[in-house]
């Protein structure tokens, strides 16, 4: 009797994971795979279940140089957060996207407003935003996202939302990003391959870090996120409305790593070490110029003997790079329109957010307070949700949530006016719904 109460107790376990709503997010990045599994309770808290991660060594810039090898890898990490999560991956999978091979566009929709009233409506926005989107995208691309960046009115006047406001005109600016076909695909049947199946949706990297740490309502004055990873930097500009600008360098930990090494005339993996040691090494991004007086230790030659450098040359290498990305990222951001909505303040995540006085430094440049980006209502594996590493991750499991409850919810008939009604809820609430 005792097997049969057994095999009773594992059945009702096997049917109760069978029965739970686990999302899966993958990050195949530069310098690692992550994968991280989870659920949702109630009052919408996400639960951490497991996490997997496996070295990168055929990717660059966010793209696989080698696919076979990169597949494997892939499997490795996917293999390590099932076993650590206690369940397999069965349910729907985000993959998150960064690269030179995805980029944004921005178009325009414009209508008069010729009632004698000339109070902006609901309809009209949905017009303007239907005339936005119906500008095809440049040849061998696909779009990913699009959302509302502003409602300019006839005066020149720039708003958030339009309804209301007494205007001839409107124009709404609709920004999408799109993605070169062939090397989205390559990138989506990595993942495919490695599951035995297709993904259920690809996010931008900074969209889905925004669905992570910014709550329904919680911009105020503008936020700024810049995700620093290894191969790839990319920014948005969010404000109440939802992304208003975003985009990506492709610089990031790698060529800080890079300039360390070549600085003290290293190889590049010890540039890597002395990244990750900088705790250790008592070394800032923001250089106290102090010349000579503080000596760190390190290994410059594999396999060779420790050697004394000033720890001033270590910050100052941190300090120069960083410095000159967040100009870059200000300059682009003014130069598309974006820096004037940046009112409130920085968030900082990915491998580069952990390096010592990167939130000083960020702040002395931008001239906007700065810390490092934090997930909310999110509970289990408290490593993975304390380290703005993984915040991708959890920003993954969140968009594909709600992008999956909104399909769920069901779409009236094609060309109703309900239908228009949705698209501008969708432009104007959902898509941007933080």
């Amino acid at each position: 009797m005792a097997w049969r109460v057994w095999l009773q107790q594992r059945i009702e376990k096997q049917m109760a994971k069978a029965q739970r709503d686990i999302y899966t997010g993958v990050e195949i990045g530069t310098a690692s795979t992550k994968v991280l599994m989870g659920e949702y309770h109630s009052a919408g808290v996400l639960s951490l279940l497991g996490y997997g991660e496996a070295p990168s060594v055929q990717m660059c810039k966010g793209e696989a140089i080698d696919t076979v090898f990169v597949v494997e890898q892939v499997k490795r990490a996917l293999a390590q957060a099932e076993e650590n999560a206690g369940a397999e991956i069965n349910g729907p999978v985000f993959l998150a996207l960064s690269g030179n091979y995805l980029r944004t566009l921005n178009h325009v929709g414009r209508v008069t407003i010729d009632r004698p009233d000339t109070r902006i409506s609901e309809e009209d926005m949905v017009r303007a935003a239907h005339m936005a989107n119906e500008l095809p995208p440049p040849p061998d691309t696909l779009p990913l996202h699009s959302y509302t960046r502003v409602h300019r009115l006839d005066d020149g006047r720039e708003v958030l939302n339009a309804v209301g406001h007494s205007s001839r005109s409107l124009e709404v600016e609709l920004q999408h990003v799109v993605a070169n076909q062939d090397r989205l695909k390559t990138t989506c049947g990595i993942l495919a391959d490695a599951l035995g199946r297709g993904v259920s949706t690809a996010f931008y990297t900074p969209l889905a870090i925004g669905c992570a740490c910014l709550p329904v309502n919680s911009v105020s004055g503008g936020q700024l996120l810049i995700d620093i990873g290894a191969g790839v930097t990319s920014y948005a500009v969010f404000t109440d409305l939802g992304c208003y600008h975003c985009g990506q360098l492709t610089v990031g930990c790698e060529q800080i790593a890079n300039d360390l090494a070549i600085a003290f005339n290293a190889h590049i993996s010890v540039g890597r070490k002395m990244l990750r040691e900088l705790s250790a090494m008592h070394c800032s991004a923001v250089a106290l110029h102090d010349g000579r007086n503080r000596m760190v230790t390190t290994t410059l030659n594999r396999g060779g003997k420790g050697r004394a450098i000033p720890a001033s040359s270590v910050e100052l290498v941190l300090e120069l790079r960083l410095s000159e990305l967040f100009e870059v990222i200000r300059q682009e951001l003014t130069a598309a329109g974006a820096w004037t909505w940046t009112g409130g303040s920085v968030l900082l995540s990915g491998g580069g957010a952990m390096i010592p006085g990167i939130c000083e430094l960020a702040q002395n440049v931008l001239q906007l307070p700065a810390k490092i980006a934090r997930p909310y209502s999110t509970s289990g594996l408290p490593e993975i949700v304390n380290s703005p590493r993984n915040i991708t991750l959890i920003g993954l499991l969140r968009s594909g949530q709600r992008d999956l409850e909104i399909q769920r919810a069901g779409r009236p008939a094609a060309g109703s006016l309900a239908e228009s009604l949705q698209l501008c809820r969708k432009v104007l609430n959902a898509l941007v719904n933080w």
